[in-house]
């Protein structure tokens, strides 16, 4: 038999109570004891079932405040949302307006624009027409013109004819005679006129120019401030020229960088003037074209051509003209005026007639050795650095090449005392000239140094040397006056001694406690 009763609700069969198994022993069998254990148990489930309900209906309780609170937050993002759409819709719709606005103003401005443009069109359009029918009127008046300049160009044109086959026939008489006298200056003669001009030079050095500069001197002068051309030909030009052994060989080498400078080079001032700069530029630029194709087939013939078309554009030149050098005597200032810091000059700086004839004498010289180099065929190139283009200043020390280089013959012997040869040059003393090719024109792959650059190596051995001497010299000085000093006063000693004592008897006591230096200083 089944019995339903309800706990919390919930139906329950008092039945399943009544057939569950228990341990034996623990309960007995008898109808009351039964009856009271069920109503027990049945009173224990309902309280367990009445909490666990009650924490049922709390959670659920909880869980209802929770989705309260969320759809209250739900609502009011829902709010925003709406409000939020509605004012960019607001938003929107202005910007249409505007945005239609501004359509139709530029749809206005276009539209005058184009009735605008269509009248200036109209405009140019009548224009055009009185234009063509002024430009047809020109081109009828150029073409009766044009007629009447035919004929005289064909009048013309046969005088011109005529003209030009006189001229051809001049020009080929011309070249038969060969009317320039070519410059033919053998190696001796070139080199016994650079031998004499370099003799000119060292004499103008030794007669008008300090044996060496003192440091008070090189800062009043400021002499490598204002000749820079010393930086290009040694490395310390402020410690050579304070040595009496190498300063009028750097002053030496100063005189000959101007003369490059203002003789030697292509581009030199005094030859020709403007013409001339013009056409050694040009000649420079062709040389340098053959040069870069000398591996060609045709390079056999195009150096001898060009020299020969060089040699006589010099004597073109010179013949109609053109060349108006400055007198030897105002280029004689001008290098003056240059050198002036390393000359001894008197307290009014006025240089004497002596200076001035001697430099007139150097340019002299120079111009006229640079008239050869420039109209002879043979190719000349003056150097004064290391190597080629001979106009950029030498990186000090540079190698010792004995092919084109010879020791100054007054200082050969220092570099290789110990057995060496010498390797770096520390100054240039004198330039080098080159030859390349003959006066007839031919072999101009061939080059030899007429002149080898003058240089001296191991220059610090002349100091280290220098100093060592100078070193024993005051050391030897020292003692000779020490020993005069002693004698001198030993001397005086012993004359006082013999006017105190006429006997003869001399009382020594006096001359040996003598301190001869300082008596001899007193």
């Amino acid at each position: 038999m089944h019995t339903t009763g309800f706990v919390g609700h919930q139906p329950v069969a008092i039945s399943t109570f009544l057939h569950q198994d228990y341990p034996k022993g623990t309960i007995k069998h008898s109808p009351a004891s039964d009856v009271d254990f069920l109503e027990v148990r049945h009173q224990s489930q309902m309280s367990d079932m009445s909490s666990q309900l009650a924490d049922k209906e709390a959670r659920y309780q909880s869980e209802i405040a929770r989705l309260e609170t969320r759809s209250t937050e739900l609502w009011d993002r829902l709010k925003n949302t709406e409000r939020h759409c509605q004012d960019r819709t607001a938003n929107l719709k202005s910007q249409k307006a505007r945005a239609t606005d501004e359509w139709a103003r530029k749809e206005a401005q276009y539209r005058d624009t184009i009735s605008a443009l269509e009248a200036d069109k109209a405009k140019m359009a009548t224009e055009s027409r009185e234009r063509d029918s002024r430009k047809q009127a020109a081109i009828s008046s150029l073409e009766a013109q044009n007629c009447k300049l035919a004929s005289k160009a064909a009048a013309l044109q046969m005088q011109l004819d005529a003209a030009c086959a006189d001229f051809a026939k001049e020009l080929a008489e011309a070249r038969s005679k060969n009317s320039f006298k070519q410059v033919k200056a053998t190696d001796t003669e070139i080199q016994g006129s650079w031998r004499d001009l370099s003799f000119s030079v060292r004499q103008f050095v030794k007669e008008h120019c300090p044996p060496s500069f003192s440091p008070p001197m090189l800062q009043e002068r400021r002499v490598v401030d204002r000749v820079p051309e010393l930086k290009h030909f040694c490395l310390d030009p402020t410690l050579v020229l304070q040595s009496p052994l190498f300063s009028q060989s750097l002053l030496e080498m100063c005189i000959w960088g101007y003369l490059y400078k203002a003789v030697f080079v292509p581009h030199a001032d005094y030859w020709a003037g403007k013409v001339g700069r013009s056409f050694m530029s040009t000649c420079v630029r062709l040389q340098d074209l053959i040069t870069r194709n000398s591996n060609s087939r045709t390079s056999g013939s195009l150096l001898p051509a060009f020299h020969q078309w060089r040699s006589d554009s010099m004597h073109q030149l010179k013949k109609l003209g053109a060349m108006k050098p400055p007198s030897s005597e105002s280029m004689a200032v001008n290098m003056l005026d240059y050198i002036a810091p390393i000359l001894n000059q008197t307290s009014t700086g006025v240089l004497t007639s002596a200076t001035a004839m001697d430099a007139v004498e150097i340019m002299l010289a120079a111009v006229s050795m640079d008239k050869i180099f420039r109209m002879s065929r043979a190719h000349y190139t003056v150097m004064i650095s290391k190597g080629f283009p001979p106009f950029h200043p030498p990186l000090f020390g540079f190698p010792f090449d004995s092919a084109g280089m010879e020791q100054k013959p007054e200082f050969v012997g220092f570099g290789d005392r110990n057995g060496s040869h010498p390797s770096v040059v520390d100054l240039v003393v004198s330039p080098a000239i080159v030859k390349a090719g003959n006066t007839d024109g031919e072999n101009y792959q061939s080059k030899q140094f007429l002149v080898k650059l003058g240089v001296v190596c191991s220059i610090q051995q002349f100091f280290v040397d220098a100093k060592k001497t100078q070193a024993k010299t005051a050391s030897s000085t020292r003692q000779d006056v020490a020993s005069s000093s002693s004698r001198t006063v030993r001397t005086r000693a012993m004359a006082s001694a013999e006017r105190e004592h006429p006997s003869g008897k001399e009382d020594r006591s006096d001359v040996d406690m003598l301190d001869y230096p300082d008596n001899d200083s007193k």
